[in-house]
């Protein structure tokens, strides 16, 4: 960061010590190494908020000791109750055709590759595992791109296929590419579908999991449950990328040490200061893959017995997640250089 920055503002003949180079007004200006000294004193000193680094301080150890996190789940503050699922189920912005057919839990999400179809599927998955969850009929989830009459959410690379099943009672979620896209929904509008949220990709990328937000109307879930999802979403949409199969071309080569490896037609070349770099060798990919497995939704899909494996997966083609499926696969990419869709070798 300050080297993208300090370079601008040189360019600029600006003072470097400018705030866009601080984190507050009582911290120095970033200098490479003050955030791993700041948080060494904070774990061996035990420094309280606003209180500066000691002159002169050095770390004496050079990993630092973490104490257990707090629990993530029972920490968030929520506002949400039966009156606010009343308010969101009574939205008079949404039509009552529709809020019909949303209570019918037959949704299909469409999207060409790489336009964020498949956080918009994991996102549709998950609204449907909290409208089962309230009556308790969770192990009927069935999240799946095999279309069937069976309620469900169902996913879709073609964009003329969902001319679709279930017209009567089927809501359409797309996510869009292309400015070129519209046309397809504007299509299945006009052909008497119901249309729920449409999202272009350029914006789930900038908002990465926090799209899931601009769901709550379309999907009527309470606060608590758009919170239940964020704690999932969080460490998915990191383990999405940084994972599997399905993960981004520039980590992969990163892995693999070479461009050698297989491309996916639909990737993106990114540098390390676009929107698009995934940065994964900044996570523990092993730490993220156990805490996603004990959030709360992962956990109740657990002891509600759910089959359907998209809760506990992060592409269709990978197996469920196990705790060390991720370290394994990242091995495999860069021992073997697996390529887009490979599987580990037997």
């Amino acid at each position: 960061l300050r080297t993208i920055i300090a370079e601008e503002l040189k360019q600029r003949n600006v003072d470097v010590n400018t705030p866009l180079l601080t984190l507050s007004d009582k911290d120095p200006s970033l200098d490479g190494s003050y955030c791993s000294k700041y948080n060494h004193a904070v774990n061996e000193l035990f420094l309280k908020h606003n209180t500066g680094l000691p002159i002169g301080y050095k770390p004496k150890n050079t990993e630092l000791k973490l104490r257990n996190p707090p629990d993530f789940e029972k920490g968030v503050v929520s506002t949400s109750s039966t009156a606010a699922l009343d308010s969101q189920t009574e939205d008079e912005s949404l039509d009552p055709e529709y809020r019909s057919k949303l209570s019918q839990h037959y949704w299909t999400q469409v999207g060409i590759p790489r336009s964020g179809s498949t956080l918009q599927f994991q996102i549709l998955c998950l609204g449907m595992f909290m409208h089962l969850r309230r009556s308790s009929e969770e192990k009927k989830l069935r999240c799946t791109r095999k279309v069937s009459r069976q309620d469900g959410v169902y996913k879709t690379h073609q964009y003329a296929k969902p001319f679709f099943a279930e017209k009567r009672r089927n809501i359409l979620f797309y996510s869009v590419h292309e400015s070129s896209d519209y046309k397809h929904v504007e299509k299945a509008r006009n052909a008497g579908y119901s249309i729920g949220l449409v999202v272009d990709a350029n914006d789930l990328a900038k908002l990465g999991f926090r799209s899931l937000y601009l769901y709550q109307k379309y999907l009527m879930l309470t606060d608590d449950e758009i919170n239940d999802m964020a704690v999932y979403l969080r460490y998915w949409s990191i383990l999405r990328q940084c994972c599997g199969m399905q993960m981004s071309h520039s980590w992969r080569i990163q892995l693999a040490g070479n461009d050698t490896v297989h491309k996916n037609p639909y990737t993106r070349q990114v540098d390390t200061h676009s929107l698009w770099y995934s940065a994964c060798e900044l996570y523990d990919i092993g730490d993220i893959e156990n805490r996603f497995l004990q959030s709360k939704i992962v956990q109740d899909a657990i002891r509600a017995g759910v089959q359907d494996r998209a809760i506990f997966i992060v592409s269709n083609v990978d197996p469920p997640l196990d705790g060390k499926y991720c370290l394994r696969y990242n091995k495999a990419v860069k021992e073997l250089n697996l390529g887009f869709n490979h599987v580990i070798p037997k």
